[in-house]
């Protein structure tokens, strides 16, 4: 099905935002030619509308000549000849007020000039996006979020490098992911070169109040604040959020076990713990039998957007 964004500002009327965006996926063939669009119903329950917003914008659409709805089957992206010249005629006539709706649109978000414009290029050169370039020079932090993103399971080929290999990995179809605080160096690091790849997305980090708020704020859920807890993991500013966490929330510092997985014998004595906080990476290492309570660095919202890109 295809991904539809709506705001419910009134800037713009909800028919116009739909017709805009299926004109969009039409164009860049995400809706190919004979392609059933979704039913009236099945949208407005989607996302929550009247079903009259939605078949007003299908009526906009069908008068325009980019769908066509069949009696009693539903409503059909329309077969075009582009070469007739009232067929291209339509199509300038209709790509100007697409390109028109998406500025209107980029600008409800937050994103306007140079930036729209760097991604309407980048979406232009890429094509399908089948590969991601993680760029994450620390090697720890590089070894857990690769952990997360293998398993979310995103069908794209995943790729990590440092800052000075960033160019030499960059290729059509890449998109490169980073955390916030490397993001000024890895624009830096791509410069002229990023028009081999398709796109840049930043990811974002997860609150930790979030991730752990059914174990926060008295302790984690089922243990007594007297139990021992145990925080793991090879990165050491995990370690020092983790313990901070847990101390803030009650438990007594005589009753953690903090362990570096870098070091020999790092997972001697957790399995006496009632629960280990830990990374995504270190939780395949703890002893068996161990409660991991997983904390996961990379926010859900970024996963569903590398989802998307494939």
């Amino acid at each position: 099905m295809v991904k539809l964004w709506l705001m419910h500002s009134g800037e713009v009327s909800l028919p116009d935002q739909i017709a805009t965006q299926l004109r969009m996926a039409v164009l860049s063939g995400e809706l190919r030619p004979g392609e059933r669009l979704p039913s009236v119903r099945a949208l407005a329950r989607r996302f929550g509308l009247h079903h009259n917003t939605v078949s007003a914008a299908y009526r906009l659409l069908e008068q325009e000549d980019w769908v066509e709805a069949r009696r009693g089957s539903g409503v059909y992206v329309r077969e075009r000849s582009g070469n007739a010249p009232e067929a291209r005629a339509l199509g300038l006539v209709s790509l100007e007020e697409a390109v028109a709706g998406l500025v209107v649109f980029a600008r409800s978000v937050g994103v306007e000039g140079e930036e729209l414009a760097r991604l309407v290029r980048a979406a232009d050169r890429t094509g399908k996006t089948d590969r991601i370039l993680l760029v994450e020079p620390e090697a720890e932090l590089r070894e857990i979020v690769v952990a997360e993103l293998n398993s979310a399971k995103l069908k794209l080929l995943l790729h990590v490098c440092g800052f000075d290999e960033v160019q030499g990995e960059l290729r059509p179809g890449t998109v490169v992911v980073a955390f916030p605080s490397k993001t000024e160096r890895v624009r830096a690091a791509i410069g002229d070169a990023g028009g081999d790849a398709g796109a840049f997305v930043m990811l974002k980090v997860s609150s930790a109040a979030v991730s752990l708020a059914e174990h926060l704020p008295a302790s984690p859920a089922g243990v007594s604040k007297a139990a021992l807890v145990g925080v793991a993991s090879r990165w050491p500013q995990f370690l020092d959020v983790a313990r901070t966490m847990l101390l803030a929330a009650g438990v007594e510092a005589e009753a953690l076990i903090v362990r570096d997985a870098r070091e020999h014998d790092w997972a001697a004595g957790l399995e006496t713990t009632s629960a280990v906080v830990c990374d995504c990476a270190t939780a395949e290492r703890l002893p068996r039998g161990t409660r991991a309570l997983v904390f996961r660095l990379v926010a859900e919202e970024s996963i569903e957007q590398l989802r998307a890109l494939k």
